[in-house]
């Protein structure tokens, strides 16, 4: 932007201005994304909590509904992840749509 010029002759600051709108533009995208994978991986790992041994986060995934999308063309709101715990062996779903109450407050 410091090199934008209105009174400079020809295209250039039509197409400075374009470049800096694209700029902006890819940048919007790009953070709009990173928080959209930030928040689903909070999501998550909220749900990584053995129910059985309170152990968190120690899980092996037995899985998913990326498979099952491919196969059957489910909606993108119906992800789920099987998950077994390393420790005790329970297993249990985690899924998108789930909304688990956080670590440590109760309803």
């Amino acid at each position: 932007m410091d090199q934008l010029r209105w009174r400079e002759a020809g295209f250039k600051p039509l197409i400075m201005l374009a470049l800096i709108v694209a700029g902006i533009a890819a940048c919007f995208k790009t953070v709009t994304f990173y928080f959209k994978v930030l928040f689903r991986a909070e999501h998550y790992a909220a749900q990584a909590v053995c129910d059985a041994c309170k152990t968190y986060g120690v899980i092996a995934v037995t899985g998913s509904s990326t498979l099952d999308l491919q196969n059957a063309g489910a909606a993108a709101a119906d992800e789920w992840l099987k998950v077994r715990c390393k420790k005790c062996g329970h297993a249990w779903t985690m899924s998108a749509e789930h909304a688990p109450t956080p670590i440590g407050k109760s309803l």
